[in-house]
């Protein structure tokens, strides 16, 4: 039953003696054809003896058999009728209840943060703790011939790389390795509890910006997956990792959108020369000089794209949040070549 549904109207009880049960029909009053001449003298037959219900609803007694079985048959028709009508409003609300879509499946597909809706998980706290062990700092040290150059004639590089095999598999950028693979002194891998191990190139690839390299003697270390970067779009929330300048005190991490896909820009490859890298994605998430070879993490937690460039201004042209990387498709079907050696 409704808030707007009338309530069901029940007969009262304890009405005036001599009222007929529920459900039957009232005794008519004495009117002097029943043999009384209604001054209490009897004029005909003599009138018949109340009923033993009457008697005993006078009485306050209880008829065997009588008024108090038809009093409790009252009461559950009664109640019959109440659990009916009570039914009958349930019934009501459920028909409304599906009609609004009550009972229908829901499939949630988007988060409710602060009021609004996004497509990503407001935990970014939870994402990274996932991801960070499986990022780490890479350090290129190169040995120059160039007697004006301080440190003795060596030059470092510093950049991020991704394990991508728990067996030491590491994934940079070429340019953050670039001296070194021209014959320079070695690189280390520094990796999230702060141990420091040496790293050899495997292969290196200037024209797409890539470098596979290797730590021996390490196992079971935490990786991160490449994900499909052609299913990324403009919108899509990301999040980068790097080292940023070199900075102590672990890993930075900022946020942002796929701003572009299928971008294409010129590259140093080195020694003067020139690379086109093609495909890549564009971001408004702040990376640095040492973010270079971090991963370009989606909402799911995984590799979309590695850091690799950022637009600077010049005399003639401005530009303000545009960061580029590589993506992860592209890097899937470089990759058994870099394990290959190049």
């Amino acid at each position: 039953m409704t808030d707007q549904d009338s309530p069901v109207q029940t007969p009262g009880f304890g009405a005036a003696d001599g009222d007929a049960p529920y459900g039957a029909a009232p005794e008519a009053a004495s009117d002097g054809r029943d043999g009384s001449d209604g001054t209490g003298g009897t004029a005909g037959p003599a009138r018949p003896a109340p009923s033993a219900e009457a008697a005993a609803a006078r009485t306050g007694t209880k008829a065997s058999g009588g008024r108090a079985n038809r009093f409790s048959l009252g009461l559950l028709q009664l109640l019959g009728i109440l659990l009916v009508a009570a039914l009958a409003g349930a019934g009501s609300a459920l028909l409304v209840a599906r009609a609004s879509g009550w009972g229908a499946e829901t499939v949630v597909k988007q988060y409710v943060t602060g009021g609004g809706v996004s497509d990503h998980p407001a935990d970014i706290k939870a994402l990274l703790a996932a991801a960070l062990p499986a990022v780490v700092a890479v350090k290129a040290t190169t040995t120059q011939s160039n007697p004006f150059l301080d440190q003795g004639g060596r030059a470092t590089a510093e950049g991020t790389g991704i394990v991508i095999g728990s067996s030491g598999e590491i994934l940079t950028n070429a340019h953050v390795v670039r001296g070194v693979a021209g014959g320079a002194s070695g690189v280390t891998v520094t990796f999230h509890d702060s141990s420091t191990r040496a790293a050899r190139i495997v292969a290196a690839d200037s024209d797409h910006d890539l470098a596979l390299l290797r730590v021996e003697g390490v196992k079971n270390l935490p990786v991160l997956e490449l994900g499909d970067s052609g299913s990324a779009a403009p919108g899509d929330a990301v999040v980068a990792i790097g080292y940023a300048l070199g900075l102590d005190g672990g890993p930075s991490v900022t946020t942002g959108i796929i701003s572009a896909t299928g971008r294409t820009t010129a590259a140093e490859a080195g020694f003067g020369r020139k690379s086109r890298l093609v495909n890549l994605l564009q971001t408004d998430a702040s990376i640095s000089s040492g973010d270079s070879g971090g991963p370009l993490l989606d909402a799911g937690g995984r590799v979309v794209g590695i850091n690799t460039m950022v637009a600077t201004s010049t005399s003639r042209t401005a530009a303000n949040g545009i960061s580029f990387a590589i993506a992860a498709d592209t890097v899937r079907a470089l990759l058994p070549g870099l394990r290959a050696g190049g």
